[in-house]
């Protein structure tokens, strides 16, 4: 097992400090854990000079950069993912140390992985302007409880039979797995790029991770 690596060309980085750059990339996430290499343009996936950043497991220690044996995509952000080829990451490898709790989904790769929902992440208590108490989902995940509320708040409803009822909901499955991703990064230390590298989901894939959102499964 591998851990998937990240590259980012000097012109890219701009001298920042690896925090300030993480952030501004979108990969404020991953700044955690990982250890960084100077690359030269000979050695790079771009051809370009810049750092590789890499993430060591046990068994795996390898920071370079192989083009025969590795697999490189290009972000919209700039950044360059790469994976090894006859060893892709795992859902075990690309935990966070402390997890929030989810309903575990197989995808199309094999593993099963922890997607956090709004019933399940953790919750914070809050005073409220009357000195009553309530709980409110943790600040850093709030994020995530309002855009399932708006999705929610479009769900068509309409009685199938006495105790059941149908729910009508249309989605397009291209945006839908950019929240799927980023509610997996809660857990993982996931990006788009890793996952279109690992082949990890399928269209049938992200409709139940979608329905798991929401503790309802979408029927074909």
């Amino acid at each position: 097992m591998a851990h998937h690596l990240v590259f980012i060309e000097n012109e890219v980085a701009k001298g920042e400090d690896k925090a300030t750059l993480f952030k501004r990339l979108g990969l404020e996430d991953h700044t955690a854990g990982c250890d960084a290499l100077p690359v030269s343009s000979e050695e790079s996936p771009s051809e370009q000079a810049g750092t590789l950043f890499a993430w060591r497991t046990k068994g795996d220690d390898q920071i370079i950069v192989n083009k025969e044996k590795q697999e490189w995509l290009k972000s919209a952000d700039g950044y360059w993912v790469g994976v090894w080829k006859d060893n892709l990451p795992k859902e075990e490898q690309l935990r966070r140390p402390y997890m929030q709790k989810g309903k575990w989904i197989t995808f199309r790769a094999g593993d099963k992985w922890k997607l956090p929902t709004v019933s399940t992440i953790d919750q914070e208590l809050a005073l409220k302007d009357d000195g009553k108490w309530e709980f409110k989902p943790l600040r850093e995940l709030s994020w995530y409880s309002e855009e399932i509320e708006k999705r929610h708040s479009s769900f068509e409803y309409g009685e199938v039979a006495e105790g059941s009822v149908s729910i009508h909901m249309n989605y397009d499955a291209l945006e839908v797995i950019e929240l799927v991703i980023r509610a997996l990064r809660i857990n993982y230390r996931l990006l788009p790029e890793v996952a279109a590298l690992m082949r990890l989901m399928t269209k049938r894939d992200i409709s139940e991770a979608y329905g798991a959102m929401f503790d309802i499964r979408f029927m074909e």
